[in-house]
Order: C-alpha cells, then sequence, then structure tokens
C-alpha cells in the first residue's frame, strides 16, 4: 500500500476547486487521493482527467464549452478576474495541444501554484487560489459533505484572514 501524503490531499484539493469550483468532501478527498497513491502509474495529470470527466465538472465546463470559454470560466471562477488578451491567447493554445483536458488542467493549476512573477493580477490570484486551496483542504479533512463544500469557500478571498475565518 503507498504512502497518502498531505501534498497528494492539497493536489486533489487544488483540483476540486478548479474542475468542480468547491470543496472536497471528505468521502472524495478519500477516494481520489488513494486512487493517486493506490493505482499504478496514476498521475495527477490522470486524476484530473477522470475528475473533469464527472457530473460536478460539466457544471463548470459544459462539453459544448469552447477553449476559450474554458480558460475563462478558470480565470472567473478560480483567480477572481478575466483573463488578460494575452494570458487567454496563451492558455487557449495549451488548451488546444494539451493530450488530454487533465493534462492541460495539470498544467494550468500548476503555473498558479508555482507563480513567481510580480504582476499584481497574478500575485492576487495566486494568493486567491492559495487561500482556497487551503480551506478546501481542511474543509475535506474535518469531515466535510457535499452539501456544504461550495458554501465553504464562499467568504475566502486573497486575504490571509479570510482563511481562518472560513476554517
Amino acid at each position: 500500500m503507498a504512502v497518502i501524503t498531505t501534498a497528494m490531499r492539497t493536489q486533489v484539493s487544488q483540483l476540486y476547486v478548479s474542475l468542480f469550483g468547491r470543496a472536497p468532501d471528505s468521502e472524495g478527498l478519500g477516494f481520489w487521493v488513494d486512487s493517486l497513491a493506490n493505482t499504478s502509474g496514476q498521475t495527477i495529470a490522470k486524476i484530473a482527467q477522470s475528475m473533469y470527466d464527472t457530473a460536478p465538472a460539466r457544471a463548470y465546463y459544459p462539453l459544448f464549452a469552447t477553449p476559450e470559454e474554458v480558460v475563462t470560466t478558470f480565470y472567473t471562477n478560480v483567480l477572481g478576474r478575466a483573463p488578460d488578451a494575452e494570458g487567454l491567447t496563451f492558455w487557449v493554445a495549451e488548451y488546444k495541444a494539451a493530450a488530454t483536458k487533465g493534462a492541460f488542467f495539470d498544467k494550468l493549476v500548476s503555473a498558479v501554484v508555482n507563480y513567481t512573477g510580480t504582476d499584481a493580477a497574478g500575485v492576487k490570484s495566486k494568493a486567491l487560489f492559495t487561500n482556497k486551496v487551503a480551506v478546501a483542504q481542511y474543509y475535506g479533512e474535518q469531515g466535510g459533505n457535499v452539501a456544504g463544500a461550495t458554501a465553504a469557500l464562499a467568504g475566502v478571498t486573497d486575504a490571509a484572514a479570510s482563511v481562518d475565518t472560513a476554517k
């Protein structure tokens, strides 16, 4: 049996925020982390694809959505802002070039998490995403259920204090 790590729970929580717009429920968090840890050859991109293929992701990213709509939805719902023209063009090209939607979302999340630039909007978006993920992971780890998973993130902002308030 593979070891489950906090990093794995964080990665799955990032996907819940990105793909479903909510915190993971405890059971879902356990399921996806267990799958990541115990399925041979499983990667976070493959988990992202499996999650993307579910009904909750369709609420955020309908199958009929254009690449521009998918990128705009991510920016708006996850990063709290509209995409700038350069970012939209870049990420639409990445979406079209990606081997799978899961690989695209893995790359997109990784870019946000690992952002080291100084652009004010980028810094603010990274802080917002980091805070949402912290609250989401806490919610899932504390036995949260699906019914309250969206509301759990409702008051989270880019301000660090919003994490403590939400918890």
